[in-house]
């Protein structure tokens, strides 16, 4: 039987073989093959269960919408210095040439004559026997195919290994390379890979019934229910340059299949069993290049987990009245911090139910110490509608960034900042610029001198309250019925003195574009204009790289930054982008349409998002740690009385194992098993039996709790934060 590696090495050269296929160089110089094939790709050959399939345009197409597109424009601005530098490298580009024509045994134009085609991917599943995957590859050729078979007996040869005589299945022949083993046909002018022959058989099947039926045929990927949605929400009736899509079904219960049954309703209880499929697209639209990522998780009703906790409305979009029209980019989304919290609170007791009441008396203990509650006092007096603008300074430099949300209660808010300052030992101060007043709160004022990381080495928790500070540190002011904040007052004075302008981004037509052109229903959108920030950057990066660039040249890299194209003749090409966020009843889709490529303006928003999180999520998991460490210390005290009293009942010969204590019923029967609400309890006993040693590790390596436990028959508990606790660890009071 052939080792999985061999499968794997297989895999290898057939994504070997795609990669050269998807050269941009390797473009067609002779005309199409005739082609009998009705099928249009592999998601009308593959199962309907099928796990994965990654397509990618053919290379003529993507050329050509790259070259209309602002990536096209931007690197003819670039090509004078690019050809100057290619032609100095070109030492280097042929020794890569030779040596690519040396192992391959044929020239590098002849491997790529014929590879011009799409390409797909598809993964049909796992062989658990042969520990291999079920992958299928399809090349679409359009040359005359005598490279194809040059390349690849180019590779049987390398493997010095005759292959094994061609499999004849219906007419059509079945070659193998024989080490590593792939099987490769063609039909039509589709080039099929295969690591097992009974996959190129199915394949081969499928195709030949589509021929003769003049279409698909039934029971395919194209005709799977997730599919078809993902392709709806991610390419629609355009054509991508690239598609991904992963059926999430079957890629669960091939995860869950060795897990055990309390895994299996955490997964179900978060909601990750509506998780249908995912996908991305990827596509130039003119100059901009749009990419769409959609999950589809179909529910009726009111959603459930995970994806039920961000799920809060549509965006406001009249929020774009608090960014100044100069703003480059702007994003808004409506999320509700109370009301995720409440969420996150259900969702724990479906997942964990008796990790509900720990939390919440834990949550209490917190509110306790800081003289607040943090679910009605402080974010209940937050808002919904959260809004954030970057923005030039008018005296110039880097943009400013401002977060705004609005404020249910503003007398509330202050109190609980007031608390806050109390509980940091800092002190609350204020700042008034042009009849704005900011307030701000520094961070505690230590000794002059005092070494600053000292107490952060020694004690976990000053770091933590240091990067609290940090957090705090940031300004802000409340203004009609708004929450503004910023890192400084005088980014939120700018900010006020950029909008005492008049004119707002409502008035800017990049802007109105992007608020038409996102889903009505989006949760989150965002705008960006990288005319300005690109320039900025592009010209400080040419700087750095001029101080660096004689030593490039006396190296003998022939770059002369002097031929770079100035920032305008970039920018120039530069569009304003968006991107939105929506989670309905499909499931979630994040889209981007930029001249960037990126996805970064949604980010935004994301983070925006992420920033809330963090302010309610934390709390959560941080009371459950809690509660985690409150039972792995009672734990811990329970077996040193345990041991005692077993010790007792031997007369004294030795303390007993977990499986002893449990054989006379001194601990429990979880317990026994040696993991036990969030925490691992290792027991060890000394060959004489006269000592022992308990450790209680977090079970999921610090997710679980922060603090390690270990107790000997000195009956001392002591511990230590983030790493296994010792004999010579500190002591904790019992």
């Amino acid at each position: 039987m052939l080792r999985r590696e061999s499968y794997v090495g297989a895999f290898g050269v057939a994504l070997a073989l795609t990669m050269v296929a998807f050269t941009p160089a390797a473009q067609a110089r002779t005309a199409p093959r005739a082609t009998a094939a009705a099928y249009q790709g592999l998601e009308e050959l593959l199962p309907a269960q099928s796990l994965a399939l990654v397509s990618l345009n053919d290379g003529a197409a993507i050329q050509a919408a790259f070259d209309e597109s602002a990536f096209g424009a931007i690197t003819a601005e670039l090509e004078p210095f690019c050809g100057e530098l290619m032609a100095g490298l070109q030492p280097f580009i042929d020794q890569g040439r030779a040596e690519f024509e040396r192992e391959a045994g044929l020239p590098l134009e002849t491997a790529l004559g014929a590879l011009t085609g799409g390409i797909e991917i598809g993964l049909i599943g796992v062989d658990a026997e042969r520990g291999a995957p079920r992958a299928v590859v399809s090349i679409r050729t359009t040359g005359e195919g005598d490279a194809i078979h040059a390349l690849l007996t180019a590779i049987q040869q390398k493997s010095r290994r005759p292959g094994p005589q061609p499999i004849d299945h219906q007419g059509i022949s079945i070659k193998n390379l024989g080490n590593p083993p792939l099987f490769y046909a063609e039909h039509g002018s589709n080039l099929f890979l295969t690591l097992f022959p009974e996959d190129m058989q199915q394949v081969l099947d499928r195709a030949s019934a589509s021929v003769q039926a003049g279409g698909s045929v039934a029971a395919t990927l194209r005709q799977s229910e997730s599919y078809a949605a993902v392709k709806a929400m991610t390419a629609g009736d355009r054509t991508p340059v690239a598609r991904v899509y992963a059926n999430l079904d079957g890629l669960r219960e091939l995860a869950l299949q060795q897990a055990p049954p309390e895994v299996q309703q955490i997964v179900s209880a978060a909601g990750a069993m509506h998780g249908k499929g995912l996908g991305l697209a990827i596509t130039f639209s003119g100059k901009r290049l749009d990419a769409r990522f959609h999950l589809y998780a179909p529910v009726a009703g009111d959603r459930s987990g995970v994806l039920g906790l961000f799920q809060h409305g549509a965006a406001d979009r009249s929020l774009a009245a608090l960014a100044p029209a100069s703003a480059d980019s702007f994003a808004t989304c409506r999320f509700d911090l109370g009301l995720l919290y409440d969420r996150a609170f259900a969702l724990i007791g479906k997942v964990q139910p008796e990790a509900v009441g720990q939390a919440t008396e834990a949550v209490a203990q917190i509110e306790q110490q800081l003289g607040f509650g943090i679910r009605q006092d402080f974010l209940g007096a937050l808002g919904s509608d959260w809004a954030v603008a970057t923005f030039p300074p008018q005296d110039g430099g880097f943009s400013l960034g401002v977060l705004s949300v609005s404020l249910r209660n503003a007398v509330g808010f202050e109190q609980v900042m007031t608390k806050l300052a109390e509980v940091a030992g800092s002190e609350l101060r204020a700042l008034t610029i042009a009849g704005h007043t900011y307030r701000y709160l520094p961070a505690p004022l230590g000794e002059l001198g005092q070494n600053p990381f000292e107490n952060m080495e020694r004690d976990p928790e000053a770091a933590v309250m240091s990067s609290v500070a940090q957090v705090l540190g940031m300004a802000w002011t409340v203004h009609e019925g708004r929450l503004f904040i910023g890192d400084m007052p005088h980014s939120l004075a700018d900010y006020f003195d950029a909008m005492a302008g008049g004119e707002t981004l409502t008035e800017n037509d990049g802007w109105k574009w992007a608020s038409e052109s996102a889903p009505a229903n989006a949760q989150a959108i965002s705008y960006s204009d990288p005319r300005g920030s690109v320039g900025g950057f592009y010209n400080f990066g040419i700087r750095i790289l001029k101080a660096l660039e004689p030593y490039a040249r006396q190296a003998g890299v022939p770059v002369d930054l002097n031929r770079l194209p100035r920032a305008r003749s970039i920018t120039q090409h530069l569009l304003p982008g968006y991107g939105a966020l929506t989670i309905d009843g499909t499931g979630l889709t994040l889209q981007s349409t930029s001249t960037l490529g990126r996805i970064d303006e949604t980010a935004i928003v994301v983070g925006a998002i992420a920033v809330g999180a963090a302010i309610a999520v934390p709390n959560l998991l941080r009371a459950r740690e809690g509660a985690n460490e409150a039972a792995a210390l009672g734990t811990m005290r329970t077996l040193g009385t345990q041991e005692e009293l077993f010790k007792a009942r031997q007369l004294g010969t030795g303390y007993g194992t977990l499986t002893e204590l449990r054989n006379v019923n001194l601990i429990d029967r979880v317990l026994a098993t040696g993991e036990k609400k969030g925490y691992r309890f290792h027991l060890t006993v000394s060959e004489d039996g006269l000592a022992f040693q308990a450790e209680a590790h977090p079970a999921d390596g610090g997710g679980s709790g922060e603090r390690f436990f270990f107790v000997d028959e000195s009956g001392v508990i002591r511990f230590q934060y983030f790493e296994p606790a010792r004999a010579d660890s500190p002591p904790i009071g019992n």
